[in-house]
């Protein structure tokens, strides 16, 4: 048996909203091309004589790495310089790409919202996760 109630889940593609606004410019359309949570989470268990009163999930720590794109064929230079300056690579076929990675570690930046629930058959992990850029939301279900 485990005694140890710490656990990792990978969430692969949450929800990601905003991503534009958060790079700066809110009107274009950027696209994600992959994205991964990783969720460090434990469970506290209550327990009585009779048997288990509760058991708790807690959300330790949130990591994300997020790939864009966008076709810069659309763009105004200021906006590609823009999308350069927040990490972004232009790459061959005219595509400017880049990658975010986020983490929970700045509890001042990001607030993270725990929506993990016991499933139909006893089964506690986060299933899904929605990161909210305008918001600065991680929401993990």
């Amino acid at each position: 048996m485990n005694n140890d109630l710490s656990f990792t889940a990978q969430i692969q593609h949450p929800d990601i909203w905003h991503i534009n606004k958060y790079l700066g410019l809110p009107d274009l359309d950027i696209e994600t091309a992959a994205a991964d949570v990783t969720v460090d989470f434990h469970l506290e268990i209550e327990s009585r004589g009779w048997g288990v009163k509760g058991i708790d999930v807690y959300i330790d720590r949130v990591t994300t790495q997020i790939e864009w794109y966008i076709p810069s064929e659309d763009l105004k230079q200021s906006q590609i310089d823009k999308l350069i300056s927040s990490g972004g690579i232009e790459m061959r076929n005219g595509d400017i790409e880049g990658s975010l990675k986020l983490t929970t570690d700045d509890y001042f930046k990001w607030e993270v919202k725990n929506e993990i629930t016991v499933g139909q058959y006893g089964n506690i992990r986060p299933e899904g996760a929605e990161i909210d850029f305008e918001n600065k939301t991680i929401t993990i279900n």
